[in-house]
């Protein structure tokens, strides 16, 4: 199954996020926005988890969440994948408890890496995914206007736990499923 760790944004952050979606939906661009039910923080993706692997997934994700304390974060950026060149990917980047989301990513990374779970290889940059450019059309328009909201105010989000997803693509857009749910300090 396709999948993937996420955080889900707290209530108020997650109000404010799609709210700046729905604003960048009225600017002119060839831009498939993320579906406001679908709005999280990836922490890992798998492309391909086989059925097999979850069990071994739940035991390792299991034990680092029951040692990691809780812990809060901030919106604090805007961005683009690749590069402002070729904007492929719109995003909110995190500011305060940025170090906190680095190291729980590192710590169940290298779990699943032991326990022989591929995900995601690429450099870990914390971000909340708005919308994907279809080509070139309007992306600097929407640029312009995500850099200005950046410095709004989103909300709180606290960690107290991550949670395992299925994603399944639709023509009109992936509808993700939660799968398992990992609460954070849980060890006594």
């Amino acid at each position: 199954m396709r999948a993937f760790l996420a955080v889900e944004l707290g209530e108020k952050a997650k109000a404010s996020v799609e709210e700046l979606i729905r604003e960048l939906q009225r600017v002119e661009a060839d831009v498939r926005w993320v579906n406001c039910g679908n709005i999280h923080l990836t922490l890992e993706f798998f492309a391909d988890l086989g059925v097999e692997k979850v069990e071994k997934l739940d035991g390792a994700i299991r034990g680092i969440a029951a040692r990691q304390s809780p812990f809060s974060f901030l919106i604090g950026e805007a961005g683009v994948f690749p590069n402002l060149r070729r904007p492929r990917v719109f995003w909110l980047g995190v500011g305060a408890g940025r170090d906190e989301l680095c190291a729980l990513r590192s710590c169940l990374h290298e779990a699943l890496e032991a326990e022989g779970i591929e995900g995601d290889d690429k450099p870990f940059r914390p971000h909340i995914t708005l919308g994907r450019a279809r080509s070139s059309r309007g992306a600097e328009a929407v640029w312009q206007r995500l850099q200005t909201a950046a410095d709004r105010e989103f909300g709180e989000t606290w960690v107290d736990r991550v949670t395992l997803f299925e994603s399944q693509l639709r023509p009109d857009g992936a509808l993700h499923t939660p799968v398992r749910v990992f609460p954070l300090g849980s060890c006594s």
